[in-house]
């Protein structure tokens, strides 16, 4: 059967535009959309379907599929968009982020351009909820490493299908088999979450269900209009339930399956049906037209939005944010995207790829400039951070000095104290290290292990602590049942929450105005509920933090008396935020 190209289907555009409305209403705040990150599962599908659809088209009108030009042409299409996205993001991130995070930047960057964002985002953050990741312009940009990853394998699994099943049943077979074992891999128990959302091999099994659709039967998918009308709608009602639902219906991974499924069975509908041509149609389909730029432009403009302007979407900065979206995004459609696509002459091509060499090269120059110098590129006195006194983690070689401290007690006249707990228990060890007692006090840190099993080489250390400081970042309702069990409760402190909101880009930005200093902010009311239940149950045996930072209006403090941050990222704190806390605290009763 000869396979003739289809026109433009304007449905799946649509779908595309579906997508990618879902996704950027996500990436603007999760509790605006809390699973619109579906889109991006659509968006697989989707990709799956054109990656067999041209390589049936070759193999099926008698020619051979060119393996590199085809991939030559994707990543051509692919490639100088994204090296402009990581142009204008580290612009402005040179002038307008604090070290750390303009570091982290530059490693964006670097990984964004050689495809490899996902790889990056898998092996730091980890976790594509946190929600720091809204101040991070490139964060998207782990679907296009995942994306061009897939044109490079898919491609090579699916030409034994071709060369060896030579009828369209077998074929279909192949991939069905690809398939399953695709979804056999997502499904094993082999790999973290992490792993299972950012890297290609557990995401085969989306791409492949769009790859089968080309190979269904036309015929059976074109019923009666008024049956696929109504199946087209269903199918539509159950992708906008899934990526608009307020609370999780089954658990996350029943929900991408069932994304991906409609997804599929509706695309076989819209490729193989009636097409709709209606204005609605048009206007939706000419966003799906355009959907990879939006993709592309549209975290940059909110990372920096909230990183610099406002750290609220009031209805003025949400009209702001869509206009500047359409408008960077159709540019980059008009004057990236479609002459990308329309290169046919050799020369044109050639040149663009040059070009492009060069700039990728002066990115990788400037970005590697920036992550060597742990992005400091000007003195950042709240930081006690100066451009001659650059060295590479600089926050973490005094946070970190407290895993020195995980050792059991010596026998002498100084208190024994034992800090258990996680990051914040770290950050508590510092208070401690940094109170005028501290001579006084024979520290030993533990961090809290998942594994309750792992607890009981600690079980001397903990019976043996005159004093233990319990503190973890999560929420708890109770002191552990073994730690109650090999000491008292009444030398078991815990101590309270903190937090300092989510960024300190947009405390940064106003660094000219005056009473910078003296800023204060409102954070999260669930860190102060959390604050104000343990203090009710705990009592005397709570050390209150937060009230230390927080004024008569419930705003938080995020300098110290003289200029620094408390804070370099929100959470944790700085040698300066320990100093600060230490001098608050009064904690000679520890000496008693």
């Amino acid at each position: 059967m000869s396979i003739v190209k289809r026109e433009r289907n304007l449905n799946v555009d649509v779908l595309k535009a579906f997508a990618i409305l879902a996704v950027v209403l996500y990436h603007l705040g999760s509790n605006i959309l809390p699973f619109g990150y579906l889109g991006v599962d659509i968006f697989f599908v989707i990709s799956g379907f054109f990656i067999m659809e041209g390589m049936q088209r070759a193999y099926e009108n008698g020619r051979k599929y060119h393996y590199w030009r085809n991939l030559f042409s994707r990543f051509m299409r692919l490639w100088p968009p994204i090296l402009v996205v990581t142009l204008v993001s580290l612009l402005l991130g040179f002038f307008l982020m604090l070290p750390d995070d303009f570091e982290n930047l530059s490693q964006s960057v670097i990984a964004s351009n050689v495809f490899a964002n996902n790889i990056l985002a898998c092996i730091t953050t980890k976790n594509y909820w946190d929600v720091v990741n809204l101040y991070k312009p490139l964060m998207h940009l782990w679907y296009a490493g995942v994306l061009m990853q897939a044109y490079v394998v898919i491609p090579l699994l699916l030409m034994p299908v071709f060369r060896f099943c030579k009828t369209e049943n077998r074929r279909r077979i192949g991939v069905a088999v690809l398939l399953g074992v695709s979804f056999v891999i997502f499904l094993l128990p082999i790999a973290s979450d992490a792993q299972k959302f950012y890297y290609l091999p557990f995401r085969l099994f989306e791409f492949f269900a769009g790859a089968l659709i080309p190979l269904l039967p036309r015929r059976s998918w074109q019923t009666d209009h008024k049956l696929q009308k109504a199946c087209v709608w269903i199918l539509s009602v159950v992708l906008l339930v899934l990526c608009c639902a307020r609370v999780q219906i089954v658990s996350a991974r029943a929900m991408l399956v069932a994304t991906v499924v409609c997804a599929s069975i509706l695309m076989a509908f819209l490729v193989n049906g009636k097409q709709y041509n209606n204005g609605p149609i048009r206007f939706f389909a000419k966003i799906g037209k355009a959907s990879f730029s939006i993709y592309l432009w549209h975290q940059v403009l909110v990372a920096f939005m909230y990183y610099s302007f406002t750290q609220t979407l009031s209805v003025l900065w949400f009209v702001v944010f869509v206009a500047a979206t359409v408008l960077v995004s159709v540019a980059s459609y008009f004057w990236l995207e479609v002459p990308l696509g329309t290169l046919k002459q050799p020369k044109a091509t050639r040149n663009v790829f040059i070009a492009s060499v060069a700039l990728c090269g002066m990115l990788l120059a400037v970005a590697l400039f920036g992550y060597i110098r742990a992005g400091v590129v000007r003195n950042v006195p709240e930081l006690g951070i100066t451009t001659s006194t650059v060295q590479r983690g600089m926050h973490s070689q005094y946070n970190d000095r407290v895993y020195k401290w995980d050792k059991d007690f010596e026998e002498d006249s100084r208190v024994k104290v034992l800090v258990f707990g996680d990051s914040f228990g770290r950050d508590f060890a510092n208070i401690l290290s940094e109170s005028s007692i501290s001579e006084n006090l024979q520290i030993s840190y533990i961090y809290l292990p998942k594994d309750t099993e792992a607890l009981q080489k600690y079980k001397q250390r903990i019976e043996n602590a005159d004093l233990i400081f319990f503190s973890p970042s999560g929420d708890f309702e109770h002191l552990p049942e073994w730690l109650t069990q090999w000491s008292s409760e009444d030398r078991i402190y815990v101590v309270g929450t903190k937090n300092f909101g989510a960024s300190n880009g947009f405390i940064y930005s106003r660094r000219f105005t005056s009473g910078y200093l003296n800023t204060t902010i409102e954070i999260d009311k669930s860190f102060i509920a959390r604050n104000q239940r343990q203090k009710a149950q705990y009592k005397d045996h709570y050390i209150d933090l937060l009230e230390l930072v927080t004024d008569d209006s419930g705003m938080v403090r995020v300098f110290t008396e003289d200029g620094r941050f408390i804070s370099q990222d929100c959470r944790h704190l700085t040698q300066f935020g320990a100093e600060f806390f230490a001098a608050k605290l009064d904690l000679s009763w520890i000496l008693e």
